[in-house]
Order: structure tokens, then C-alpha cells, then sequence
């Protein structure tokens, strides 16, 4: 008769790692949500205050930030969407 002993000492341990594409993408994300923050903090000020003068500048900037903020979650979203599909 078999030892049971020696087969639940045969288990392997599953630890969930991270990929290497995955590591590159999630960086690359967090360095373009900084530059984006940045950008915003630094230029959004400035931008403001000439669109009160001006609706014209009032509405490209709008939607600039709206493609700004577009193009981070589609960035965000494909990254964790090649983590859950590895």
C-alpha cells in the first residue's frame, strides 16, 4: 500500500508572478499618467485662465483633456486586460 505521506508532500506550491510584458506595460502606464498629471498641473492653469476670455479655447481645450483622459484608460485598460488573459 502506497505511503499517503509522500503524496501530499509532492504538491507544488502556485504563487501568482507577473509577466515581464506585463511589468514593461504597467510601467510605461504609471510614466504616462505622471506626464499627463504633470502636463495638466503645469499647463491647465494658464489654459484656464485664457479660456474665460476666449469659448473657442475653451472648448479645444475640453476636448483635448477629454482625448487625454481617453487614451490613459484605453492605456490602463489594455494593460490589465493582457494581465487577466495571461
Amino acid at each position: 500500500m502506497p505511503d499517503a505521506r509522500s503524496i501530499a508532500a509532492a504538491r507544488a506550491v502556485v504563487a501568482p508572478t507577473f509577466s515581464r510584458q506585463f511589468i514593461r506595460r504597467f510601467v510605461v502606464s504609471l510614466l504616462l499618467t505622471g506626464f499627463d498629471a504633470s502636463t495638466l498641473v503645469v499647463a491647465g492653469p494658464s489654459v484656464y485662465r485664457s479660456s474665460l476670455a476666449s469659448p473657442l479655447v475653451a472648448a479645444t481645450f475640453a476636448v483635448l483633456l477629454f482625448g487625454l483622459l481617453a487614451s490613459l484608460a484605453r492605456v490602463w485598460f489594455l494593460t490589465f486586460r493582457t494581465r487577466n488573459a495571461g
